[in-house]
């Protein structure tokens, strides 16, 4: 991929790893507020309040119709329960300059997100872990009566018997090299 126009999404671990490998951001990077409140440690809220007054980093919300996109892929695969209100709002941007036709890459070192980033076709590369090498749905079944289903109430409980619902890999495809980041 020509690395010349990408715009970069970093979420909040992310932008630590990022700034702790690279020094700086020399690419169009982005933020959601949120992904800002959960960085707890002052020295990187610092650096991001130093990056957002010199241009290198810009705070943006998404539009909620890509909030609803994202957590209607996320129910459908199972990740759900996985990602934070931050991590939605991220993936959302994401999606955003995805669908205005910009080359976005989402940064994070979060599987739950890598696996969604990948459901809605938004580029993904990771910093200290390795990428996801295969996409995955999930679907919930009772362990008592073998309900199953891919959006579990909140509590994971089996709507029909009461009993524990537990995550089992539904799908599983294999990611090439090619389908990664950077």
């Amino acid at each position: 991929m020509n690395e010349e126009n990408v715009i970069l999404i970093l979420d909040a671990s992310a932008i630590i790893n990022y700034l702790a490998k690279f020094g700086n951001i020399n690419k169009e990077a982005y933020i959601t507020t949120s992904a800002i409140n959960e960085i707890r440690s002052e020295t990187s809220s610092l650096r991001i309040d130093q990056l957002v007054l010199t241009g290198k980093l810009h705070i943006a919300h998404p539009d909620e119709v890509y909030i609803k996109e994202v957590i209607r892929t996320a129910r459908r695969i199972g990740n759900i329960h996985d990602l934070s209100n931050a991590d939605i709002e991220t993936l959302a941007l994401a999606l955003k300059f995805v669908k205005e036709g910009k080359k976005a890459i989402l940064i994070t070192d979060d599987y739950s997100m890598m696996n969604v980033a990948y459901a809605l076709n938004i580029r993904f590369k990771s910093l200290l872990v390795k990428p996801i090498r295969e996409y995955r749905e999930y679907i919930y079944i009772c362990q008592a009566c073998r309900f199953s289903t891919r959006e579990p109430s909140s509590d994971l409980k089996c709507p029909h018997c009461g009993g524990m619902l537990v995550r089992r890999i539904r799908r599983r495809i294999r990611i090439k090299a090619s389908q990664e980041g950077l």
